[in-house]
């Protein structure tokens, strides 16, 4: 008899959420910084517009994180996040 043991993916996205709740359970007040794929802050003034952890949950569970881009406002995927300290999500 074969014996098989479960394999769970677990995707980024759930990763990143689960990562950000873990971080809402700390108590800590970190700024979060949305960055693309060549690790670039997404959006304009993102220095003075960091995100919360709750803010970025929402905005993942509806499709992307609203940012200022050229005085306009576009919805980008943010596959990674940017914590105070350094890359906080898988690449």
């Amino acid at each position: 008899m074969t014996t098989f043991q479960s394999v769970h993916f677990i995707s980024k996205k759930q990763k990143l959420l689960d990562g950000l709740k873990r971080i809402i359970a700390t108590n800590l007040d970190l700024p979060l910084v949305p960055i693309g794929n060549n690790k670039q802050p997404l959006g304009d003034r993102w220095q003075q517009r960091p995100f919360t952890a709750s803010q970025l949950i929402e905005a993942i569970n509806q499709g992307g994180v609203s940012v200022s881009i050229k005085g306009k406002t576009k919805k980008k995927s943010a596959p990674r996040i940017w914590a105070n300290y350094g890359s906080f999500c898988e690449h």
